[in-house]
C-alpha cells in the first residue's frame, strides 16, 4: 500500500500508538496531509516521491470511513527551487504529489511563517479551499490541525505533528485496531 498513497493509517496507529510524544515527533516532525480513499477510486498512474509514495485519491476523508486513510507528510523535497515552499500538485517535480485529474500540475504550496502554517493557491484551475473557504493566489491561508483542505477534487485532513498523534489514537480506537505481531 505504501508505494501508492503514503502510509496507511492503520499501520501507522499500530506501529506507533505505544511510544511517546517526543519519540513520534522525532520521527514525524513535519505535518501531514490525511487523504481517505478507496481501491475504486484510484488512477492507474502513480509516481515516486521523496518518501516512494504517491497520493492517487478524489474522495473527501471521513474520519474514519469505509475508505483507507493515508498521511502524506509535508517535507521538502529536491525536485524544486523554492526552498521556503512545500510544493503541491500534479507533476512530479512537486514535494507532495496528488496524481488526481483535477489537480493543477503546480496547485499549491504550504510554508512555515511567524510560528503558523499557511496554504497558498498557485493560480489552479480547480481552486484550493480551506475549511470551504477559497484561497486565492497571493491570499494564504492560515491551516491549523483538523482543518480541512481541498484541493480541485481531492479533500484531506491537515495535521501538525502533535495532532496526528493524538488523531491516530482516536483512529486506532475507533477502528478497533489491535497488534497481531
Amino acid at each position: 500500500m505504501e508505494q501508492f498513497l503514503g502510509y496507511p493509517l492503520d499501520q501507522l496507529a499500530l506501529k506507533y500508538s505505544a511510544v511517546s510524544l517526543d519519540s513520534f515527533i522525532a520521527r514525524f516532525p513535519a505535518p501531514a496531509l490525511v487523504i481517505e480513499t478507496d481501491e475504486k477510486n484510484m488512477l492507474p498512474r502513480t509516481f515516486d516521491t521523496h518518501e516512494g509514495t504517491v497520493l492517487t485519491s478524489g474522495n473527501a476523508p471521513n474520519a474514519p470511513g469505509s475508505g483507507t486513510q493515508f498521511a502524506q507528510f509535508l517535507k521538502k523535497s529536491d525536485r524544486n527551487a523554492m526552498a521556503d515552499k512545500i510544493t503541491v500538485g500534479r507533476s512530479n517535480n512537486n514535494d507532495v504529489l496528488i496524481v488526481h485529474s483535477s489537480v493543477s500540475k503546480f496547485h499549491s504550496y504550504f510554508f512555515f511563517k511567524n510560528e503558523s502554517w499557511l496554504l497558498a493557491d498557485m493560480g489552479s484551475t480547480n481552486g484550493t479551499f480551506v475549511n470551504g473557504v477559497q484561497v486565492f493566489e497571493g491570499s494564504p491561508a492560515g491551516v491549523k490541525t483538523g482543518v480541512v483542505i481541498r484541493l480541485g477534487g481531492v479533500a484531506a485532513y491537515f495535521f501538525t505533528p502533535k495532532g496526528l498523534f493524538d488523531y491516530l489514537g482516536i483512529y486506532k480506537r475507533m477502528r478497533g485496531l489491535k497488534w497481531s505481531g
